[in-house]
């Protein structure tokens, strides 16, 4: 009996040291299943918000991109800013108000390259665009798209981003920088609600974004748990154990913590692909383990106090385990559903085409827009490589591209290539590709985004053709009116010549009649001469000019004032000056352009008030402008454009003679020198004609 005894003491011995161990061996597992489990929960959060938010970033960039390839609306703001024409600020205006419907973006603004603004959507005061200056002179000086980063401005207290596109007169790559175009999106409207949102049911669950700001950690969100945060709050980096100071101290993945509110959290962290931001989702530990440390209470308390009923409890134990593991990896694969599908749709809704290829080329997914532009079915597609489409001259340049992806010397590139349509025709389309690579940094499969820009290649190869007919047009225009010029002057000079000669020496012996046509014949021939004359030198302008360089205004006026000193005497005409700067330019054609203007105020003068004419200069940034002001008749608003223009004339040829050309000299003078010639004057009250010269380096 006792030994009888001995063994079930002993057996019940073993058997509650068994179960006790096992209980303690189920008790870990349990908990190391249940914490692996919310950790990967936690990394897929923050990995699905951290895709998110990088797509966002990138859609918001590429309206950016696609603003700087606009160039009739590049030519729109170039011309607003260079003469304030109402046409084209309005089309400018149409083309912003259009693009921040679209986008539903908060504002838009068309600034200058010191930040003055000059267009505004909305209806606010602010002249100067102080928060995002650095961030426009990188745009400017790189000359390519600059994403901000989330800021507040003193007029409006609500986060946002904005997308700086610089444009510039002529080429994009050397042309002259003339301003922006700031795209401001809201934060609110898309970016913080994408943040805050959590897939499954949780009253401690949220997600934080933030990047580092000096010695502390700025978070950049709307907190869950503490109200008016956003761009507000911050922690010092002292505190490290808390996971926001972690992710900007370089730490990545699943960590615990104490979060702002001072509570232990179980956190993910991972960084937001090209920005200083980090994305952390996290949980306060007691809902993570409140159930699990409950449940692991129970079972110790029945394994202890009913050691005859612990087969069924553990039965039971075992069942209630096999369920929840079942009912969480159903609401994982729910979860994992919905997921695919708001993927699946963003990718079959696209507006451009969207393909999945693999590293040997060829597609694994498209979308219908791409299967719209080449012509295939996506089984079709499916069955082919990127070379099967693509035209054999684009080929090499793009295998380049891929492979200096997969060496990493880039993770992303952007071309215009051709591809090749089911039907035979060739689409022009613009390609940004980039390479996605797995959590061990192995490719994995590249992303195409694809869009159709066949009819913008079709508009610039007809605007090339175009303004080459126009450079051979001026160029034949050119030649034309230089050689006839230059042909006509030996049989008008013979023609000048014997009228003269009739004219002496016939002199009082023809009739009244005779002399009176002699006389008229003579003006005609010496009028058609200066006109002969004025045409050479307006033909020269461009092809004889001499090379720019660094010359004194003062001496290119004095020039002029020698030139004209018989008429400045005879009318009686005071000249005056002021402090004159040095130009790069031509001289010789400088005093031109200074002789024709004082020319014309002293040809234009009241009769009876002598005339009073001033120079002057002032220094605007990289330009001079000059002045050249009278006190004479004026001019009518209404024919400002019109002097400018060859053998325009205002007044009748026997009140005030010449031949119409002067002032379109000027203009040709100016336009040579890449600058702008324009008039202020009322009838009566004088003129002040104005123009622009480069400085001198």
């Amino acid at each position: 009996m006792k030994f009888l005894n001995r063994i079930l003491i002993t057996a019940a011995f073993i058997l509650i040291i068994g179960l006790i161990a096992g209980g303690i061996w189920f008790y870990h597992s349990q908990g190391e299943s249940l914490r692996n489990g919310i950790e990967n929960n936690l990394a897929s959060i923050a990995k699905l918000k951290v895709n998110q938010i990088a797509a966002w970033r990138s859609g918001i960039l590429a309206e950016g991109i696609a603003l700087e390839e606009d160039l009739l609306l590049a030519k729109h703001m170039s011309a607003f800013i260079a003469e304030a024409n109402a046409e084209d600020g309005e089309q400018v205006l149409s083309s912003l108000r259009s693009i921040r419907k679209r986008g539903n973006y908060q504002n838009i603004l068309l600034v200058d390259a010191k930040g003055q603004v000059l267009l505004n959507l909305l209806d606010t005061k602010d002249d100067v665009i102080q928060e995002v200056m650095s961030e426009l002179v990188a745009a400017l000086h790189g000359r390519k798209p600059v994403l901000t980063d989330l800021h507040v401005c003193d007029f409006d207290a609500r986060p946002h981003i904005n997308v700086i596109t610089p444009f510039y007169d002529g080429n994009q790559q050397s042309g002259r920088a003339l301003g922006a175009v700031i795209i401001v999106c809201e934060a609110d409207k898309f970016l913080f609600p994408l943040v805050q949102s959590w897939p499954v049911a949780s009253s401690t669950a949220e997600t934080l974004l933030v990047r580092r700001d000096g010695d502390s950690v700025l978070f950049l969100n709307e907190l869950r748990h503490q109200s008016d945060t956003a761009l507000k709050l911050r922690i010092p980096l002292s505190r490290t154990d808390v996971p926001a100071v972690k992710a900007v101290l370089g730490v990545q993945g699943v960590n615990e913590g104490l979060d702002y509110r001072g509570i232990e959290v179980l956190s993910a962290i991972y960084p937001v692909p090209d920005s200083p931001w980090f994305m952390v989702a996290k949980e306060d530990a007691d809902e993570i383990f409140g159930e699990w440390n409950f449940r692991s209470r129970m079972i110790l308390v029945l394994l202890s106090v009913a050691v005859l009923l612990a087969f069924f409890a553990g039965l039971t134990i075992w069942q209630y385990n096999r369920k929840t593991y079942y009912r969480t990896l159903y609401k994982t694969e729910v979860n994992l559903r919905e997921s695919e599908e708001r993927f699946r749709l963003i990718f079959e809704q696209a507006a451009v085409g969207i393909a999945l290829v693999g590293i040997d080329g060829r597609y694994l997914r498209v979308n219908q827009r791409m299967c719209d532009i080449t012509g295939y079915s996506e089984d079709k597609l499916l069955q082919k490589t990127f070379r099967d489409i693509v035209h054999p001259a684009d080929v090499d340049k793009e295998l380049g591209f891929m492979n200096r992806a997969l060496s990493g010397e880039t993770r992303t590139y952007s071309m215009d290539k051709r591809i090749l349509h089911r039907d035979g025709s060739t689409v022009w389309a613009n390609v940004t590709a980039g390479l996605v690579r797995d959590l061990l940094n192995a490719p994995k499969n590249f992303v195409f985004v694809v869009e159709d820009i066949s009819e913008r290649k079709r508009f610039e190869e007809a605007i090339s053709r175009a303004n080459q007919d126009l450079l051979r047009s001026n160029q034949e225009l050119e030649q034309f009116a230089y050689v006839a010029s230059h042909d006509l002057q030996e049989p008008l000079r013979m023609v000048s010549s014997y009228t003269q000669l009739l004219s002496q020496r016939y002199k009082g012996k023809l009739d009244g009649d005779a002399e009176e046509f002699i006389g008229f014949a003579v003006d005609g021939a010496n009028r058609m001469q200066r006109l002969i004359q004025d045409l050479l030198m307006y033909s020269r302008i461009n092809t004889r000019g001499e090379t720019f360089k660094p010359i004194d205004t003062h001496a290119a006026l004095g020039e002029a004032l020698f030139n004209l000193q018989a008429v400045i005497k005879e009318s009686g005409a005071i000249v005056a000056n002021g402090e004159l700067p040095a130009v790069q330019a031509d001289g010789t054609q400088v005093a031109l352009l200074f002789q024709n203007l004082i020319s014309n105020a002293v040809k234009f003068r009241k009769k009876d008030e002598p005339p009073r004419i001033r120079v002057s200069a002032e220094i605007r940034g990289d330009e001079c402008v000059f002045s050249v002001s009278d006190n004479g008749i004026g001019i009518d608003n209404k024919y400002f454009d019109r002097i400018f223009v060859i053998f325009q004339r205002l007044h009748s040829r026997d009140k005030y003679p010449g031949t119409g050309i002067g002032l379109a000299i000027c203009k040709r003078i100016v336009d040579r020198h890449n600058g702008r010639i324009w008039v202020e004057s009322e009838p009566g009250k004088g003129s002040v004609f104005f123009f622009t010269l480069r400085k001198a380096r």
